[in-house]
């Protein structure tokens, strides 16, 4: 059957051959042109050859997506883009890394098909229009892409229509001594790009070779290469030369580990390439324990007749005999580059720049020794050991696809990122900050928003006119002065959005929004770009800017780029794996094409900020195979790399240099390689398993709804949100500790056992942070004791698991594998480990369980261990002061806001890691408002530090990110509803923004009815929000507890801090806000009276009980000067007193607890209420659980709790309580601190 389908195919192509071809000087073909009849034609071969195994992946891939390109640029009408997307099926199809996935035959068939379709063809010069492929609101380009990069950043096309050139071919065979046929022999016309392979015959054909001299170099591995005398070729002519090939042996480097060769080096050589070859003798040792030497020409030709019989590897330079051969062979090549060129008994390894000769030596080290450095440091490098080394007699030549290679975030990996080939030659990175330094344009504020010099880092760009352009100009071109050797200059914009022109009064303001939802920049700054460009360029004509793609200048602009600008464009395309996200980001890039010689890509591959390995293999490689079909020569990545996600990092360098290379056949290689075959299996499993995860299961989660629903959706997901924990199951952790316990109990010996345990040790911290993550759903009531148990087991687990996390980031740094470059709360999240919602559904549980229950005993216990102390609430007190009052009294210490209640339990967010300044929030209310007070203590606050915009373009601050607060509340129980968050600075410049469904982003709210006032002081900042309650839908008949959450920006973005370590617009983060009535029923709540006399003294109405010494004292106090402090506790004892009349209601008590850092108890403390009838008897009794003091060292703490007084009990009347502070099991040496006791009745 497969000879008939061979046959019929050949007879299909055979049919189509008088028809194929593209005509000399042909008009631009239309939709309906035989043309893509042909193309048709040749996908339905393919698709056959396919079919019937001839042709395999990965190269059936890449030849259908050339015929598909190819196709679709003579949709567009360009004859000349055509071409060359057949040009590279061509390459696709001789790529000789391929030849293992098509048969000869089949081969022979493509080639001959698509050959024929490109006799006579001629570029088109006049350029034509393209349709923008996407929705992206950007101008459409206006003219055709320029030609496909090569691995040198490319020159504009000349508009002038050139000359029809005059072409010929070469043709001949390729044969051995004995005149046998050679397959697979490469020929190639030298110092161009042009080649051929042979077939089974030996036969060869080069098309399309400009008339003219020139020679042919044909290779062949275990074969001398041959370099033919010049010939011409003619127009329209043949020209024959046929090769002889001479068999060559493989070269004795090692035998028997005895060094059978030496290195060679220049004696003025580099330190770079000395380096080199120090390298390459030292991985060699490691190898084969043989010494090679390392000499220069000088000390070799001293050496009189000593190593005659050795082969000699010449590093950065070329061995006698061999100059013009490796000359052509370098013509046009990358500076990255490298040339292996056998000859005789040496080997050279040499590249246009050290750096290509320093990756030639990485090659020989990969290839021939076959080093891998699979992760970082001595653990992760696997180096085979052998007494024989032999390297075929075969020349190399290689160059990367990308010519500038990055990941951020290296270190502390610096070799690694080495040894795997990233370098980066293009500077892109911010950028305005350097260029338009103020110190040095300080005489020209005009240059700067506002006509103001910046006193920020970067929170600015400067004005884009013709002034800044010319002393840009003169800048770089003073740089490139001094540094001649620099290939590039970075005209990235600054990380902010306060551009002059998103001023409205400016004269260039457009108010248009891009596709980012950002006021577009593009039209603006990219001209401005250009003209920098060109200046640069009339001095300096060889030197290439990068830029970024990004934010405001997000989308490419109405001109055309300069040849020699390069725009990275950022995107997360993680997310291409949802075709939605794939055809926006593809669009936008072929939107690029149209207006840029050349692109990079910037990605997001992070790496340390997940908690659990983020795989994509799949997916990441096609991407980097994309962006060489469309015009990438740089790529860079945010990676911070997880080495925990194993191959990962090393495949991304593997596809950034060749992203022709099988993501398969890699990942394979380095599973097998890291821990040998036995548990390869398994590793590979477990990386597959997380793999789905993130290509499927993580596009339902509620994390990525959020980011897809976001109003101001930003191009990468949010590596700063930790939620998507919340899918991650038990199930998941054991699975994938299943797996990694049989990769290390398989693993091979020595560093492959080693490196096994290492990612076991990685999956112990994703792990630790799956099992600690607060679950936010629903969690029902536990339908029996066993359910309950288990509830149990999983709340303690967790809370160990926390604990375990936070020490494995200690643990681990310092370890090049295990460390985490990101270990800041900000990005690898914090939480505590107490999941308040299973403890809340185990306590619903124990309140209708017997009393002698088993479940209720447990559940205290598991308590004792956990603070509990951040199960915070505030408390809104009644005012009486009028709006206009509150609003005008901005001093906290006097006035309305003396009544408050303040709170200061503010933390950096996602911890309890401690902030660095205080927040105090103080909150009153009336029938109509919530009032919000902040007093923002800050010790710079005179400084520029303090940042603060004066508008609020857009509905964000100008500055990108200003000090401010944010209050967030809702009337309702259930926040996941909805809410408003309120946002104000320290100018009371104010907007608003609100969430409406738990899969939404946060959006824009046009809401004017609430009023802000703020002052700046000498050591603080306080500002008032106004909140009308019909604004945020309550009415205070229903309810008298709002949810809300508090949040401070400190200096900008340096630190966020959250009332209990929350963050913005996560529902867990909210903590119940209480409406009490302004009397307080317990008198010198905060100890300020005393006798004079005897200042230590207790004093009426305050009383104590149990064996303790309570007494007054200014040692440390909550607020005020002075607070109670209880010592000589035995047993059981506390300060209480009795207040007045009571009526039937919902009660608040708080208090403030300090236990100084010395103190060695182990106790608890407990608010126990007694209510009373008429006459003092008591009627029964509310307390709290005992809250162990574990915790709660060295800061002070808030206990409060809300319970109701019945209007009778069992006829018996209420008339009085009895509040107490319940002090057990503390040790009679410590002494603890108790102030702000205080007692509010909830409004009715």
């Amino acid at each position: 059957m497969k000879n008939k389908l061979m046959l019929w195919t050949l007879a299909l192509v055979l049919a189509l051959a008088p028809m194929i071809g593209l005509a000399r000087n042909a008009d631009a073909q239309t939709p309906d042109s035989p043309i893509l009849s042909q193309i048709n034609a040749v996908l339905l071969l393919l698709e056959q050859l396919v079919a019937s195994g001839d042709v395999r992946d990965p190269l059936s891939k890449q030849l259908e997506n050339s015929l598909q390109q190819a196709k679709h640029q003579l949709e567009k009408g360009s004859i000349q883009q055509a071409g060359k997307k057949i040009d590279d099926f061509l390459k696709h199809l001789s790529n000789k890394g391929m030849q293992k996935n098509i048969t000869e035959t089949a081969k022979n068939l493509l080639e001959e098909a698509v050959q024929t379709i490109r006799k006579g063809e001629e570029p088109n010069p006049t350029p034509s229009p393209t349709a923008s492929p996407t929705p992206i609101p950007t101008a459409e380009p206006t003219a055709e892409p320029t030609a496909t990069p090569t691995a040198t950043p490319t020159a504009e096309p000349s508009p002038t229509p050139e000359p029809t050139p005059e072409l010929g071919s070469i043709a001949g065979l390729v044969a051995d001594a004995a005149s046998a046929p050679l397959a697979g022999a490469n020929v190639q016309v030298t110092g161009t790009s042009l080649s051929a392979i042979t077939d089974s015959a030996g036969a060869y054909a080069i098309h399309d070779v400009p008339a003219g001299s020139h020679t042919v170099t044909a290779t062949k591995a275990a074969y001398a290469p041959f370099l033919s005398s010049p010939f011409q070729v003619t127009n329209d002519g043949t020209a024959v030369i046929n090769v002889t090939l001479e068999h060559m042996p493989d070269f004795n480097i090692v035998a028997n580990g005895q060094a059978q060769s030496l290195i060679v080096v220049e004696p003025n050589t580099d330190t770079q390439i000395r380096a080199a070859a120090n390298k390459l003798a030292a991985y060699i040792k490691k190898s084969t324990n043989a010494v090679l030497p390392v000499l220069t020409t000088t000390e070799l030709s001293q050496s009189g007749n000593l190593y005659d019989n050795k082969v000699r590897i010449y590093v950065g330079m070329k061995a006698p005999q061999t100059e013009t051969a490796i000359t052509g062979e370098m013509q046009g090549l990358a500076d990255h580059g490298f040339v292996m060129w056998p000859h005789e008994q040496s080997i050279s390894i040499v590249g246009p720049t050290a750096w290509g000769t320093e990756y030639g030596v990485d090659e020989f080290l990969e290839r021939y020794v076959g080093v891998r450095w699979l992760l970082p440091g001595p653990d992760g490098e696997d180096v085979p050991l052998t007494t024989n080394l032999a390297v075929p007699f075969e020349p190399v030549k290689d160059e990367p696809a990308a010519i500038s290679r990055h990941f951020f975030g290296m270190a502390i990996h610096l070799d690694w990122k080495r040894d795997n080939r990233i370098q980066e030659t293009i500077s892109f990175h911010h950028n305005m900050n350097v260029l338009f330094d103020p110190a040095v344009f300080a005489d020209h504020p005009e240059y700067y928003p506002n006509g103001v010099l910046p006193t920020h880092a970067y929170n600015w760009q400067p004005c884009f006119t013709n002034e800044t352009a010319q002393a840009a100009i003169a800048r770089i071109i003073q740089y490139f002065n001094q540094n001649p050797a620099a290939k590039s200059y970075s005209l990235g914009m600054n990380d902010s959005q306060n551009f002059c022109e998103s001023y409205p009064d400016n004269p260039n303001y457009t108010g248009q929004i891009n596709s980012m939802g950002m006021l577009n920049m593009s039209d603006i700054y990219y001209p401005w770009v250009n003209q920098v460009a060109e200046g640069v360029l009339a001095v300096h004509p060889d030197k290439y800017f990068g830029l970024l793609a990004y934010m405001n200048v997000y989308d490419p602009p109405t001109e055309q780029l300069n040849s020699h600008v390069i725009p990275y464009i950022t995107d997360d395309r993680m997310t291409w794996v949802v075709p939605a996200h794939e055809t926006v980001g593809k669009g936008l890039t072929e939107l690029w094409e149209a207006k840029a010689t050349n692109l990079g890509f910037y990605e997001y591959l992070y790496g340390a900020p997940y908690n659990v390995p983020r795989m994509y293999m799949q997916q990441m490689a096609d991407n980097y195979k994309y962006a060489q079909d469309h015009k990438v020569i740089a790529h860079v990545a945010e990676l911070y790399p997880n080495f925990g996600e194993g191959p990962k990092p090393w495949i991304s360098a593997k596809l950034q240099w060749n992203p022709n290379l099988n993501v398969d056949d890699l990942t394979n290689e380095w599973v097998e390689r890291a821990v040998g075959a036995a548990a390869a299996p398994y590793l590979k499993q477990y990386y597959a398993y997380w793999e789905t995860f993130w290509t499927t299961r993580i596009f339902q989660s509620s994390w990525y709804q959020a980011w897809l629903n976001a109003a101001n959706k930003r191009n990468f997901l949010n590596l700063f949100d930790h939620s998507y924990l919340e899918i991650v199951t038990k199930e998941d952790m054991a699975e994938s500790r299943r797996l990694l316990e049989l990769a290390v109990a398989n693993a091979g010996p020595g560093k492959q056992k080693t490196r096994a345990q290492l990612l076991l040790r990685t999956f112990e911290y994703y792990e630790a942070s799956a099992l600690s993550y607060p679950k936010n759903g629903t969690v029902n009531t536990p339908a029996n004791e066993q359910a309950a148990m288990v509830m149990l087991d999983d709340i303690e687990k967790s809370y160990a698991m926390a604990k375990k996390r936070k020490s494995l980031l200690n643990e681990f740094t310092g370890n090049l594998i295990l460390d985490r470059p990101l270990k800041e709360d900000l990005y690898t999240g914090a939480w505590d480990g107490v999941q308040r919602k299973l403890i809340a559904a185990v306590q619903r549980y124990v309140d209708t369980e017997p009393a002698n229950g088993n479940v209720r005993p447990r559940l205290y216990k598991v308590l004792e261990y956990m603070d509990t102390s951040m199960n915070l609430t505030a408390s809104a007190v009644r005012t009486t002061a009028s709006k206009e009052t509150i609003l005008q009294s901005l001093d906290f210490s006097q006035g309305p806001w003396t009544a408050a209640l303040p709170f200061s339990e503010f933390t950096v967010m996602g911890s309890n890691a401690a902030a660095p300044v205080e927040t105090k929030v103080y909150l009153l209310w009336d029938n109509e408002n919530l009032y919000v007070g902040y007093e923002n203590f800050d010790s710079e606050v005179t400084t520029n530090k303090l940042i603060k915009s004066t508008q609020a373009p857009n509905n964000w601050w100008l500055s990108g990110q200003d000090d401010s607060v944010e209050t967030y509340v809702t009337g309702t129980g259930d926040v996941t509803s909805g809410y408003k968050g309120f946002f104000t600075n320290p100018n009371a410049v104010k907007f608003t923004y609100k969430k409406t469904a738990p899969n939404t982003g946060p959006a824009p709210d046009l809401d004017t009815q609430w009023q802000a006032s703020a002052q700046i002081g000498t050591d603080r900042w306080n500002t008032i929000q106004v909140i009308p309650f019909s604004s945020i839908g309550v009415d205070l008949n229903q309810t008298n507890t709002l949810m809300g959450f508090f949040f401070r920006a400190y200096h900008g973005s340096t630190k966020l801090l959250g009332w209990g370590g929350g963050a913005p617009w996560k529902a867990d983060s909210f903590r119940p806000v209480h409406l009490v009535e302004p009397a307080n029923y317990l008198q010198n709540s905060s100890f300020e009276l005393g006798n004079p006399q005897k200042p230590n003294e207790i004093t009426l109405p305050w009383r104590y009980w149990g064996t303790t010494v309570t007494q007054r004292t200014y040692e440390y106090a909550h607020t005020g000067t002075y607070s109670l402090v209880t010592s000589g506790v035995d047993q059981a004892a506390g300060p209480y007193q009795y207040t007045g009349a009571i009526t039937p209601g919902k009660y608040k008590a708080i208090l403030y607890y300090y236990l100084p850092t010395s103190a060695t108890t182990s106790g608890s403390i407990q608010l126990w209420t007694n209510i009373l009838q008429s006459g003092g008897g008591k009627i029964t009794d509310v307390r709290t659980g005992n809250v162990p003091f574990s915790w709660a060292k060295g800061q002070w703490r808030k206990l409060d709790y809300i319970f109701e007084v019945k209007p009778d009990y069992n006829g018996v009347a209420p008339a009085q309580l009895q509040v107490c502070v319940t002090i057990r099991d503390f040790k009679t040496t410590d002494r603890l601190y108790i102030d702000d006791f205080s007692l509010y009745k909830l409004a009715d």
